[in-house]
């Protein structure tokens, strides 16, 4: 068996490990924030499409299993443009 790190080894590697769980923790951020993006994007272009319908606002909420205000300030965060 390998003997035991040094003090500065032993900082060295924590800090490594820091690094890493926290480049982690950004990509998977990101990665959430362009799945929701997307999601949304695609709800949005139900309620703005050419297949809309009055209540189509409400009948996604209800398909979903949220409330219409819900969907109102998910479109707003996600997907501004609609």
């Amino acid at each position: 068996m390998s003997p035991r790190p040094t003090s500065e080894q032993l900082s060295a590697l924590q800090a490594r490990i820091a690094k890493a769980n926290t480049d982690r923790d950004q990509r998977k951020a990101e990665a959430i924030e362009a799945i929701e993006t997307q999601f949304w994007t695609a709800i949005a272009a139900e309620i703005n499409g050419e297949n809309a319908y009055f209540g189509i606002q409400k009948d996604i909420a209800d398909a979903l299993g949220v409330t219409r205000e819900t969907i109102r300030t998910q479109l707003k965060k996600y997907a501004p443009q609609a």
